[in-house]
């Protein structure tokens, strides 16, 4: 069983000019919240965000659930969401849903 329950961001540019919000540790049913108010206060209407996962280590159902409402919030907004460098159990899970006809992911 999972119980680490921790994250932590940083938010950079990358060469593109987009905001890039690096995300470390879990997205469960715990840090979906802090991730979507990140997410929400690191963007201005119009805007996208890319969501460096390279170091995200676990992600459950609720987690997941987070980044697809994020997306939909972005797009109503005039924005996108991002989603970059899963690896791992997060690339699996992803896969298994095919979460990449729903949300970009590079």
């Amino acid at each position: 069983m999972h119980t680490s329950h921790q994250i932590a961001f940083e938010l950079t540019m990358d060469e593109q000019g987009r905001k890039v919000l690096r995300t470390i540790g879990d997205v469960d049913l715990q840090t979906g919240p802090v991730l979507r108010n990140q997410i929400k206060s690191a963007t201005e209407p119009g805007e996208s965000l890319v969501i460096d996962l390279r170091q995200v280590t676990f992600m459950d159902s609720p987690g997941l659930g987070t980044l697809i409402y994020c997306d939909r919030l972005q797009r109503e907004r005039g924005g996108r969401l991002v989603l970059k460098n899963p690896i791992g159990m997060v690339r699996d899970l992803f896969d298994v849903v095919r979460l990449a006809t729903v949300i970009e992911i590079e």
